[in-house]
């Protein structure tokens, strides 16, 4: 699994067995999507999953390889560290969404 990043409006990158969204300092209110592709996978075994209320992940297939996945995080109130699960084929991987609220 090989996770891109496709805007420079935030920070995305791997660490150890997890991957970071870095959203940075936010405003209350802001449109807080994110957009990223995930390739070197096999789409049609893959999801994404929310664990909390206050986030949501979707993704959509591009190819047999390749999937974009779409976050939101909409509960801007303080400093928040939420989960979401990259899930291919059974095995997960984490995906912590970090950020604050101004």
């Amino acid at each position: 699994m090989k996770v891109e990043k496709t805007s420079k409006k935030y920070a995305l990158y791997k660490d150890q067995e997890k991957y970071i969204l870095e959203l940075g300092a936010i405003i209350k209110g802001e449109d807080t999507k994110t957009i990223f592709k995930i390739t070197e996978i096999d789409a049609l075994k893959f999801s994404v999953e929310s664990t909390c209320g206050c986030s949501v992940a979707t993704n959509k297939t591009i190819s047999p390889t390749e999937v974009e996945v779409s976050v939101t995080y909409n509960n801007c109130d303080s400093q928040f560290n939420k989960t979401i699960k990259l899930i291919e084929n059974k095995k997960v991987t984490e995906l912590k969404i970090k950020g604050s609220c101004k």
